[in-house]
């Protein structure tokens, strides 16, 4: 109470209750309204004391102060771990129908590994990196294993990190949700050229050759940014075989295409969340799923895309997405909003 007191914020009321899962929970009842900039103030002196501020509309404003464990989980390593293993085994995978000289095939495996791991990393920081500026106290990175190439996936599912407070105000929670994305590009920028460059040129008739005696597959629908790439890269005429450090940029561009889409925890969502009301929110979350089974008749790419998203939907987003933690808050960067447009444009796969 010293915090309201301090500042000059005039109090109605006080009570507090016991949440199970949470603990003793306050609720205080405002006059009007505190400003972003108080409110912003106020929660970052209580996420230091290991409190969570929400700020509800309401007939009169209510100041909710919500505690959250600092207990940190012990699955980080050994979840790296086990990414480390699964996305070594694809590289294995990959640098074997790549390179025939054993000491290539390990060399580029271990290469694969390190650089793919990486470039989930660098998603990740940009996160991290925006959470820290809002002043939001989150964990992570979480590597996810997956079934590695041999069984039919890529290793793994990719990272997450774990918020443990909501972003104080609508532009901290578009700027932490494309932060990751844009990040995560950039990774996929700076290899991609290199990964065409080590790519074998192949002419069109060599490459319809491969495929029919199943030496090569084509990929399913390339991200626009790589076509572009391999256009200025690749001579006219010819395509690629593509190189396992190539493939490392599609699968990185491919991702970030499918955590744009506006649903539930995906990068997307927090993105759109920050401009839309829940309801409408909710609505363009539908009308994406549909757009993209509608485009999986003609395109069976965006059939797998439309799956994954509604898998997502029923999985994680049957709950209202709570937004931010001020729900008074008008603060926004129409940037991000251009910035996301944009990723989707560029890495969205092209049949």
């Amino acid at each position: 109470m010293n915090l309201f007191s301090t500042a000059g914020v005039r109090v109605e009321g006080y009570s507090t209750y016991y949440s199970p899962g949470l603990g003793e929970v306050a609720d205080v009842i405002l006059v009007e309204p505190l400003s972003e900039e108080l409110f912003n103030r106020v929660y970052r002196e209580l996420v230091k004391k290991g409190y969570m501020a929400v700020q509800l509309k309401s007939e009169k404003p209510v100041f909710r102060i919500i505690p959250f464990s600092r207990k940190r989980s012990r699955w980080k390593i050994p979840l790296l771990l086990a990414t480390v293993v699964t996305v070594f085994a694809t590289g294995l995978g990959l640098s074997a129908s790549f390179y025939t000289v054993t000491a290539d095939v390990v060399a580029w495996s271990i290469a694969y590994t390190i650089i793919f791991i990486v470039a989930l990393a660098v998603h990740e920081f940009g996160h991290i990196l925006a959470s820290r500026r809002s002043g939001v106290l989150i964990e992570g990175p979480f590597f996810i294993p997956a079934p590695p190439i041999q069984l039919g996936f890529i290793g793994t599912f990719g990272a997450v990190i774990n918020m443990k407070t909501i972003p104080p105000d609508k532009k901290s929670l578009s700027q932490i949700g494309i932060s990751g994305p844009l990040f995560g590009f950039l990774a996929g920028l700076v290899i991609a050229p290199f990964g065409i460059l080590l790519s074998q040129p192949l002419t069109v008739q060599q490459a319809q050759s491969m495929v029919e005696a199943g030496l090569a597959s084509p990929l399913a629908g390339v991200p626009l940014v790589f076509q572009v790439l391999e256009y200025f890269m690749v001579p006219q005429g010819y395509t690629i075989l593509v190189h396992p450090l190539a493939f490392i940029s599609y699968i990185v561009f491919l991702v970030t295409f499918l955590n744009l889409i506006p649903i539930g925890q995906l990068d997307g969502g927090y993105v759109l969340r920050s401009y839309l009301s829940p309801s409408l929110y909710d609505l363009v979350g539908w009308a994406s799923i549909a757009l993209l089974m509608t485009l999986g008749i003609f395109y069976g790419i965006y059939l797998w895309i439309g799956i994954i998203a509604l898998l997502f939907k029923l999985l994680f987003g049957r709950y209202q997405h709570p937004g931010s933690a001020n729900q008074y808050s008008e603060s926004h960067n129409f940037i991000y909003l251009a910035l996301y447009l944009v990723l989707l444009a560029l890495t969205a796969p092209i049949p």
